[in-house]
């Protein structure tokens, strides 16, 4: 599957955990969750550190989230990162977009061994639409560079 055909099938998904949500709205997994439910995406948020998000209940790994998602977005520290991927892994969840700032190699090489489809490299803010602000323009300047997906 090509690199846009992955974006393309995560943009479409219907549920997203959001792993590394955060009710600090200066950290980027707050950004994150509000952008994804502001464009109507089912979105659960995860982070061992929180109850409740956005008036939503959180959870503290992926592998509570009584109804899987559709796919897993990850915003958290590098070093947790391996072990966040691995529980997408046993919760079934293997479409996953690693953020920005997030991946590793010892995940990305787990996400190939087990055949997990994943997006890494990329942010979400530039792809799912309406894309506004600055996402907009970076999207602008990483097609004529030939750096968008194709």
């Amino acid at each position: 599957m090509s690199s846009k055909q992955l974006v393309d099938e995560f943009i479409n998904s219907k549920r997203i955990a959001v792993v590394g949500a955060s009710s600090n709205p200066k950290k980027f997994g707050a950004l994150c969750f509000k952008y994804l439910k502001e464009r109507n995406y089912e979105v659960i948020p995860v982070n061992p550190k929180s109850k409740r998000i956005g008036g939503d209940e959180c959870y503290a790994d992926i592998t509570l989230i009584p109804q899987k998602p559709d796919a897993a977005l990850i915003v958290t520290p590098k070093a947790e990162t391996l072990n966040v991927v691995k529980q997408a892994y046993q919760a079934g969840v293997n479409l996953l977009w690693i953020q920005q700032q997030s991946d590793t190699k010892h995940a990305l090489d787990f996400c190939r061994a087990n055949k997990i489809m994943f997006i890494s490299g990329e942010c979400i803010m530039m792809f799912s639409e309406p894309v506004k602000s600055v996402h907009r323009f970076h999207r602008f300047i990483n097609k004529i560079t030939g750096k968008l997906p194709v």
